[in-house]
């Protein structure tokens, strides 16, 4: 009984190394690890079959645990079962082991690359962003729920000094806006945030704290205007029946667009 106690447990730990061995092969190890990993390994990858320092052990290590789970396993002549597996486990682990001295050991780099891609576009930060009258333009109105970016009347803020402020009285209110850009570069995930005043210019409460409007979250933005294009924006839903008053317009709290870092 002990025999197969010890038995079962080897073939679980071999399985297991051997697994790793192919995860590691694939890049899904350094995929899982992040974009860090991930480009060193891409690296690696590029010069690999160049230098015998540069192998990866990664992958022999773990192959080579499950290669020698196996060897024991296959020397427990009392268990037929578990030598049978100990011999499979030696041929898998051997193949495994000779397949990353070939060029398809290189398959690794669709999971690195992925990994780096994906490190890339996603924002590390945020910064303020300021707007000036000849680099960029924001007009925003406060409508209700049903209000789109595209009811936006740009000549009426131009002519009448409009300020985006309420044209009634709503029982769900959002802020819809476009963003023009003049200059020539990228603002990437942009988000905005617009606290709601009443027509003293008083901050409306919820709960006790100011209502906050915005138009996406840090890290989840995919607003994006390129050079010379406009961005169309509108921010989450307010019931007004939460508030403490009657919204007239709004303050812009803050506007700030993504940062990134190269990861290669």
């Amino acid at each position: 009984m002990r025999g197969e106690t010890l038995a079962g447990l080897l073939k679980l730990a071999g399985k297991f190394c051997f697994v790793m061995a192919v995860l590691s092969f694939l890049g899904i190890l350094d995929y899982i690890a992040g974009a860090g990993k991930s480009s060193e390994a891409l690296a690696e990858s590029m010069l690999g079959e160049a230098f015998f320092w540069m192998l990866d052990w990664q992958t022999i290590l773990w192959a080579g645990a499950s290669l020698l789970i196996g060897l024991i396993l296959s020397g427990l002549t009392t268990e037929p079962e578990a030598a049978k597996s100990g011999h499979n486990l030696i041929v898998a682990s051997i193949l495994c082991i000779i397949l990353t001295f070939t060029p398809l050991s290189l398959i690794a780099i669709v999971p690195n690359s992925l990994a780096v891609v994906q490190e890339q576009y996603s924002p590390d930060g945020y910064v303020e962003m300021s707007f000036d009258q000849e680099n960029s333009k924001m007009f925003a109105f406060l409508g209700s729920d049903k209000s789109t970016p595209f009811d936006v009347d740009i000549m009426e803020y131009i002519m009448n000094d409009y300020q985006g402020t309420a044209q009634g009285e709503y029982k769900k209110y959002k802020i819809c806006g476009q963003l023009h850009n003049f200059t020539q570069s990228y603002w990437h995930n942009v988000v905005l945030e617009f606290v709601l005043v009443d027509e003293n210019g008083n901050d409306i409460l919820r709960d006790g704290e100011p209502v906050v409007l915005y138009s996406g979250k840090d890290f989840e933005s995919d607003l994006t205007v390129g050079p010379g294009l406009i961005g169309t924006f509108e921010t989450n839903v307010v019931k007004a029946k939460e508030l403490s008053a009657t919204p007239y317009g709004f303050r812009v709290q803050s506007v700030r667009q993504a940062t990134f870092e190269d990861v290669m």
